[in-house]
């Protein structure tokens, strides 16, 4: 897998929950800062641009093997 437990727990909650980061680093404990900067290096990880894109991704990819 390309993303680690932590960025795989980001990228889940940002597509169940469409939020901002801060929302999402109040959801998992984290600073709106560690939200931004783990979002910007799965962007380079997986080749994806923005939110919209990453979360595409991540049903393609992810989700897809979950079921």
């Amino acid at each position: 897998m390309l993303l680690t437990k932590r960025e795989l727990e980001i990228v889940s909650t940002l597509s169940e929950t469409l939020s901002d980061n801060r929302s999402i680093g109040i959801i998992l404990g984290l600073t709106e800062r560690s939200i931004k900067n783990h979002l910007t290096k799965i962007y380079d990880k997986v080749g994806v641009m923005n939110r919209h894109q990453l979360i595409q991704w991540y049903y393609k990819n992810v989700m897809k093997e979950r079921i």
